[in-house]
């Protein structure tokens, strides 16, 4: 072994300069193409599918808010009044709906345990780098009017979104978004940018949200 990497270094001394840094780039570029192929690729593409899956639960949410209004609107507008019977049947099929809304929300995790979470498993995973962390501003996934024309009866969702930044080995970095999947809370992936400055470190940019009625982050 130790004789043919004696003979290869040879071969590589014996070649001119220019022709010693055409073989350095090739490698390079070869470890790039290998690298993006079967490592980043195939890690945007599971990241686009939960995306997409995450979002169709946000739509079912806000259809489901809707059907809840319009239900609200035809009691408030007293289309069952003279018919006490039926404006209950009504009132339970409200209810009915908030319950799923509920339902559909509670699987997710709460802003204020995302955010220490996130900290937790970075740390767990010794080989990252936290390199920076940002709350954005807190938005109601649902139109603004309804709420505030009758805040008392429009239910309100909020967006929490967090932005982190952090560096490592594709290993430890796919073993923590590995964390992240595993987890009995669902998050939503919004944006994940991945770039190497210098090989083998790749710097991560990820950007995640959780669904809450509360608008606050709680304990920060």
């Amino acid at each position: 072994m130790n004789k043919q990497f004696i003979e290869i270094s040879e071969k590589i001394n014996a070649l001119s300069f220019r022709e010693r840094l055409m073989v350095i780039v090739t490698v390079v570029v070869l470890f790039g193409f290998i690298w993006w192929n079967l490592f980043a690729l195939p890690l945007l593409d599971k990241t686009k599918r939960l995306h997409k899956k995450t979002k169709a639960l946000e739509t079912e949410i806000i259809t489901i808010n809707a059907t809840a209004a319009a239900i609200r609107k035809r009691i408030e507008d007293g289309v069952f009044k003279t018919k006490q019977q039926k404006l209950t049947l009504l009132k339970q099929e409200l209810r009915k709906v908030n319950e799923l809304l509920e339902g559909k929300t509670e699987a997710l995790i709460e802003p204020a345990e995302m955010f220490e979470l996130m900290q937790q498993l970075i740390f767990a995973e010794s080989k990252l780098k936290l390199t920076g962390m940002k709350r954005k501003e807190v938005k109601s996934i649902f139109s603004s009017g309804g709420s505030e024309s009758n805040p008392e009866q429009q239910p309100e969702i909020y967006r929490h979104v967090l932005q982190m930044s952090f560096e490592g080995k594709f290993e430890s970095i796919l073993k923590y978004i590995q964390k992240l999947e595993s987890l009995e809370w669902k998050l939503i992936w919004d944006q994940i940018t991945l770039k190497t400055n210098e090989y083998p470190v790749i710097a991560v940019d990820i950007e995640i949200s959780t669904l809450s009625d509360n608008k606050n982050w709680v304990g920060f």
